[in-house]
């Protein structure tokens, strides 16, 4: 769920650079580099090289996340890179979800219908658009009205989860990002994709979760590419921009959080009517020991 709070966090934290652009072949092929070299992170993870969460490598926060706290860091740098003409956010959130299951997660997190409930008022449509096995797509429609009351992102993503057994991963990516002009006016107008101001042109996320330790650790790697920020104001905006993220991650895990406990609480309550959180054509993935 991060791609979209996260572009929230995006719109929120670069109006002053809201003027037209366009995404070009060269900040396009960073951008794929970039994502390319997070896949390698992610096997990286699964093959033992790595610790499986992020969250890990740093073991003074582990005890944070068991006191209810969302711990947020940069994923790279300073939460951002610049590339040719564009800029690559890169933020990762984890929290602790106390006695929820795998399945209890997954089982909120395909609820695209209710997304628009869960991250209000930011999301303010969803749909699913169906999918098969453990891959599925959806839509979404993203606005801030605290300040960006006339700019707004209509996305579609396509998810993928892999599971084994109490591991497993998903991945978000966005197949189609179009903003919208005068939002919520008479001369509301959508833009082709990859036009417009460059507040958001493309999105991709990662999400791990483990279930140990009473609960869920769930983890989330969020990923956005913007226009670049002029140098002339990178002294204001920068700050600016590592802050709303921040703040942006966290509220969206702690939505999440608050909708798989509801979630866990519903099954508890009605089992009979839980939902099945994949099919028999599961991709079982082999974590190293």
């Amino acid at each position: 769920m991060a791609n979209r709070p996260f572009a929230c966090a995006v719109l929120l934290a670069i109006p002053a650079i809201a003027v037209a652009g366009e995404l070009g072949s060269d900040t396009l092929d960073a951008w794929n580099q970039y994502i390319a070299a997070v896949n390698l992170q992610m096997q990286a993870r699964l093959d033992g090289q790595k610790p499986f969460l992020s969250v890990e490598e740093k073991p003074d926060l582990a005890a944070r996340l068991r006191r209810n706290e969302i711990v947020v860091m940069p994923g790279d740098d300073h939460g951002r890179r610049r590339v040719a003409s564009g800029l690559i956010h890169h933020w990762i959130a984890t929290a602790f979800m106390p006695d929820a299951t795998v399945s209890d997660v997954i089982r909120a997190l395909r609820e695209y219908d209710r997304y628009s409930e869960y991250y209000a008022p930011a999301v303010i449509e969803s749909k699913s658009l169906g999918g098969r096995g453990d891959d599925d797509r959806f839509s979404l429609r993203v606005v801030n009205k605290a300040v960006l009351s006339k700019i707004a992102l209509d996305a579609d993503f396509e998810s993928s989860y892999f599971l084994s057994g109490t591991r497993g991963y998903k991945t978000v990516r966005a197949t189609r990002v179009q903003q919208i002009e005068d939002y919520g006016q008479n001369g509301q107008r959508t833009l082709p994709a990859d036009q417009g101001s460059g507040l958001i042109w493309r999105l991709y996320s990662i999400a791990r979760f483990e279930e140990r330790d009473g609960g869920v650790y769930y983890e989330i790697e969020a990923m956005a590419l913007s226009r670049d920020i002029p140098a002339s104001i990178e002294w204001m905006m920068g700050p600016m921009i590592r802050r709303v993220a921040k703040g942006s991650l966290t509220g969206m895990l702690q939505k999440t959080r608050e909708a798989v406990l509801d979630s866990v609480q519903m099954t508890h309550r009605d089992p009979v009517h839980a939902s099945p959180v994949v099919d028999g054509g599961s991709k079982f993935i082999v974590f190293a020991k």
